[in-house]
């Protein structure tokens, strides 16, 4: 009985080495910007959350694939895609955090975090909290190790983290037209003065131009660039929101990092800040 259980142990710690090795030979882990749980782009920011927790443990993360560096993009089977998950459970939330590589294969699965929280967002970021324990006891830091840029070329297999379109409704069949009828029209429509529509304006309107946004402490601006929006601060550039996908901003500076989106005519960042655990919203009014 001894010797059966000093095997079973034996092999739990095997097992837990080698997934800790496996992750110290990843470079960077990619974050989605929707989990399959959740309706929006990080809604209740699980997204932000997991992001954050990841670079709190000194992973280079990043939130969403949009935000990924051209040469990160070259190496992209050096880096892994975290994935947060959620299991049936009765009168509790339990979730738990997969990682899996460029090819899609799995390389590590935490155990579910739980919380019995009635609150949506208390009860996600509790149950991530708990979930990330798994990964913060394994202590990364990266070996070093580097696949080729034609190696990872070759096995790399864009996971396929948005949600499924909805789909569309079926349109009911067009009657047919007979041959008689059509040509009855047709007789009718050369006869009438067809009226000209007016020109479209095509003079852009004022909703529509780009404007800047400045936060209500006045330290930073966001003018409008390429693919988004650059950050300045003191007149200095220092990161930029890029569009993703889904319709929000993947929002990376030398200070902080977050999500973006415009609600209200405000632009709003819901940022990370070194040193504090929950997301702060940042409000930028427009520029006048």
């Amino acid at each position: 009985m001894r010797t059966l259980n000093f095997v079973l142990v034996f092999v739990g710690l095997t097992v837990w080495t080698i997934q800790g090795q496996n992750l110290n030979d990843y470079e960077f882990v990619v974050v989605p910007t929707q989990f399959g749980f959740t309706s929006s782009p990080d809604a209740f920011q699980v997204n932000s959350l997991t992001h954050f927790l990841f670079e709190k443990e000194g992973f280079k993360a990043y939130l969403g694939e949009e935000s990924l560096p051209d040469n990160l993009r070259n190496r992209r089977c050096n880096g892994l895609t975290a994935r947060v998950v959620k299991e049936n459970a009765f009168l509790a939330t339990k979730l738990a955090i997969e990682l899996t590589d460029c090819k899609g294969q799995m390389i590590y699965r935490t155990p579910p975090g739980k919380s019995k929280s009635k609150q949506f967002k208390t009860a996600y970021h509790e149950a991530i909290r708990q979930a990330f324990q798994a990964i913060s006891a394994r202590n990364y830091q990266y070996s070093g190790k580097s696949m080729t840029e034609t190696s990872a070329k070759a096995n790399y297999t864009p996971s396929q983290s948005k949600p499924a379109a909805p789909e569309q409704p079926t349109m009911p069949d067009e009657p047919v037209m007979s041959s008689e009828v059509a040509q009855k029209v047709i007789t009718e429509v050369d006869n009438t003065q067809v009226e000209q529509p007016d020109p479209i304006d095509q003079t852009p309107q004022a909703s529509e131009i780009p404007v800047s946004y400045v936060n209500t402490a006045g330290e930073y601006e966001l003018r409008p660039a390429t693919g988004g929006y650059e950050l300045y601060s003191a007149g200095k550039k220092i990161g930029e929101a890029r569009l993703s996908s889904q319709g929000s901003y993947l929002v990376n500076s030398s200070e902080f990092s977050g999500i973006g989106y415009l609600r209200n005519n405000e632009f709003i960042i819901e940022r990370k800040i070194k040193g504090v655990e929950e997301l702060v919203e940042m409000r930028f009014e427009k520029k006048q």
